[in-house]
């Protein structure tokens, strides 16, 4: 249940609305379609892996761990480099 919960709550943040912040920022995004992809690609993961959790799929949380912080690790390293 704890890395549903987890997973469930990364995918609430990656859900959020304040993410337009970031689009309305040219500065920070420079690239709304890349960026769009990468939050796609976040939210992709924290679903595989919220839904395998609950379902106790180890292979699919391992599945879906992985392609999340490919996501993230991806995206920060275009957008934020210094994070």
């Amino acid at each position: 249940p704890v890395v549903a919960s987890a997973a469930r709550s990364m995918q609430s943040w990656a859900m959020d609305p304040s993410w337009q912040a970031y689009y309305d920022e040219p500065a920070f995004l420079g690239d709304r379609a890349l960026f769009e992809a990468y939050l796609g690609w976040l939210r992709a993961g924290v679903e595989q892996l919220a839904t395998s959790a609950e379902a106790s799929d180890v292979d699919g949380m391992r599945a879906g761990f992985i392609r999340t912080q490919q996501s993230c690790v991806a995206c920060h390293k275009r957008f934020q480099p210094n994070i």
